[in-house]
Order: C-alpha cells, then structure tokens, then sequence
C-alpha cells in the first residue's frame, strides 16, 4: 500500500506570525507583530526567547488565555549558516519566529523544519534592512504561504522540540487599567478635598471679617461704653 503524504499549506501574515531579530546597527525589535495576540506579545516574548541569545531552540505547544486554550503554536531561534551576517560588535544575529497554526497544521509543522523554511520566505526582506540605521527601519509586510510535504524530508529532530504551553492572563490589561482609573479617581479626591479646603476658608474668613464688622459698629454707636469696658478692663 502507498504511503499517504500530507501536504501542508499554511497561510503566514501579521496577524499570525512573530519576528524579532537584530540588524547590523539596530538592535532587537519586532519586524511582525502577531497582531492576534498584540495584548500578549511582550509577555510571550519574555518567556520563550528571553535565554542564552547564542543556543538554537524549538518550541511548541499551547496559548492560553484565562485558562482557555487559544491557539496553537509552533517557534524557534534561527541562524542562516548560508550567510552568517554579523551586527557592528561582530555578533551573529539571531532570528526569533512564532507562528500560531490550526491543530492539523501543527502536528505538520513540528515535523518540518518550518524555521528554513519561513527564512527563505522573508530573507529578501530582512537584507533590504540589515544595512539600515534604527530610524530607516520599520515593520516587514508579511504575506506569504508555506508549501511542505511530510514525507521525511527536512525533519527537525524530535528531541530538539521543547513543549511549552503558555498561560496569559486578561488581567494585566484590566489591571493597567484600574491604575489609571484609581490614578483619576485620586486626582479627582484631591480636586474635591482642595476645593472643600478653600471653601472652608473663604467662609472662615466671611465670618471673621463680619465679626470685625459687627464690633466696628457696635463701638460707633457706644463709645462711652467701649470707654467703660475698657476701664473696667484695667481695674
């Protein structure tokens, strides 16, 4: 019986792929930001790629987010040995990619060695940039389509993989905003409370000012009084 071959298919843009890497004068940034987790990108960032920059890793595995799985994912630290490129302080540079995948396309993609792949898609695009300073660079237009067949060719090695489900949480964001708002509600107290402060002492100060008046008036009208209050005073 002939063995079936799977061919794989898989639709690769913005919204579903993660690039990070270096170029020879700018230093690590995102060139595609997988919009679809746009809320969670740094979080992710952090807890995949923030390791030894110099060891080549594979990850794959789960998002899930308030405890509901989310997507599927596969990743890993590419280097072209085909053309070692080096930063200005002689490092070789590193290119960092996630991509989020259906169920059926992940159980392709772990068996493909997707991270040669994926870089001969965008590998035009990053040399047009390598050259470039920080200011002239800017986020890559990704759309393109990966085409494999798991027959065998071009497999990863199994044991290089590292599975790694990733739990994210919606509250960092609600919690952001509950700072900003407790930071609001705090202003708008201290306005309230500075408001009641002078009103306080502006009505203080009516009332002061209208004893003054009154005593003015009363000793106008009696002085012999005020003399004999005075006199009696100094006995």
């Amino acid at each position: 019986m002939k063995r079936q071959i799977h061919v794989l298919e898989k639709s690769v843009d913005n919204s579903n792929f993660l690039w990070v890497t270096r170029g020879e004068k700018w230093g690590f940034r995102y060139l595609s930001k997988c919009s679809l987790l746009a809320p969670y990108i740094d979080t992710i960032y952090k807890k995949l790629f923030l390791s030894d920059e110099n060891r080549i890793g594979y990850w794959k595995g789960n998002i899930f987010i308030d405890n509901e799985s989310k997507y599927q994912f596969v990743a890993c630290r590419y280097y072209d040995d085909t053309d070692v490129l080096q930063d200005e302080a002689g490092r070789r540079i590193p290119h960092e990619f996630l991509l989020l995948c259906s169920i059926d396309e992940y159980d392709e993609l772990v068996n493909l060695s997707f991270g040669v792949m994926i870089w001969g898609k965008i590998k035009n695009q990053y040399l047009k940039l390598f050259h470039h300073s920080s200011n002239e660079v800017s986020d890559c237009n990704i759309n393109f389509i990966l085409k494999a067949s798991s027959s065998g060719e071009g497999r990863e090695p199994c044991e290089s993989f590292v599975s790694l489900d990733l739990f994210l949480s919606s509250l960092p964001v609600n919690r952001n905003l509950s700072k900003g708002l407790s930071k609001y509600f705090f202003g708008v107290i201290l306005l309230v409370f500075l408001v009641f402060c002078f009103a306080f002492y502006y009505i203080l100060r009516n009332i002061e000012d209208s004893e003054r008046t009154v005593i003015k008036s009363v000793t106008i009208k009696n002085p012999n009084n005020s003399k004999n209050i005075s006199h009696s005073g100094s006995r």
